[in-house]
């Protein structure tokens, strides 16, 4: 009883992170279904990508620890996946940060969701979900 009692203190941002979530699975249907994916993640490689140690000497250790954590095995679907959850919860917590209602909370969301910028990073199969923490 005491552990829902704590789910209903954070409704608001459960109910939405959860709409964010939905809403980005609908915008982003085509990548999580088609695995579309730009030149640069084709060429790196869409199914496994062992890290080297140019991505370590450019400062991108992240990647190493987040690749060995998924066992270096890309899959476009949970990546993608992973980077809107990522996205709803940087949104809650900006709505958190500034006060914000849940509708300012929600528009932020859909505002982080539309940005060419995040459509671009979505692309980027190997290193999209932990670009998202960085964000």
């Amino acid at each position: 009883m005491h552990q829902i009692q704590k789910l209903n203190k954070y409704k608001k941002e459960i109910r939405a992170g959860i709409l964010l979530l939905i809403i980005g699975v609908i915008l982003y249907f085509p990548i999580l279904t088609q695995k579309l994916a730009n030149p640069d993640a084709v060429w790196n490689g869409i199914i496994v990508k062992e890290p080297d140690g140019w991505e370590i000497s450019l400062g991108r250790f992240g990647l190493w620890i987040y690749d060995t954590i998924r066992g270096y095995h890309i899959n476009p679907f949970i990546t993608t996946l992973t980077s809107l959850v990522w996205n709803g919860i940087i949104a809650v917590l900006i709505g958190k940060i500034f006060g914000m209602t849940e509708r300012g909370t929600i528009f932020t969301g859909i505002i982080l969701l539309t940005a060419p910028h995040f459509m671009d990073l979505l692309t980027y199969y190997y290193c999209s979900s932990v670009y998202m923490l960085a964000f």
